[in-house]
């Protein structure tokens, strides 16, 4: 089976993370701009999106999973609601206690999302495609 080197694998996830976003962005703008949504409620909409075509580009290129999708689907939306949940707490955190980030916050966004892309990536790797990232020593 081809394994993709760690390092290789951490930075094409980091890329489909940046689609995702892409894909978040665009589909909060559009229901807000279509008046589906407001700029909170739009999110309900848009981060299933993202997650929906993260876990395909995820489950293809990323970790080459053959595993039933239903399963492994359910395992990478919860996970990726763990991540944001981390993503929003250490923001939160940085925040309000570092006068730094509080003044500039999109440096505490970007902490806040290396926290996020860390959870993500560990429950990706060891959890939602254990079976694809096994590694064979023989």
């Amino acid at each position: 089976m081809d394994r993709m080197p760690e390092l290789h694998r951490i930075a094409v996830y980091s890329a489909i993370g940046v689609i995702g976003f892409a894909v978040e962005a665009y589909t909060l703008s559009e229901a807000i701009r279509l008046g589906w949504a407001t700029p909170i409620t739009g999110r309900m909409i848009s981060f299933p999106a993202a997650v929906l075509v993260t876990w395909g580009l995820n489950r293809r290129y990323t970790f080459r999973s053959k595993a039933k999708a239903a399963g492994e689907g359910t395992r990478y939306f919860i996970s990726q609601c763990l991540g944001a949940s981390a993503n929003l707490a250490v923001y939160t955190i940085v925040v309000g206690l570092v006068p730094l980030f509080n003044s500039h916050p999109i440096a505490g966004l970007a902490v806040g999302a290396g926290a996020g892309l860390v959870v993500n990536y560990g429950l990706s790797a060891f959890w939602v495609f254990r079976k694809s990232t096994r590694h064979v020593d023989r």
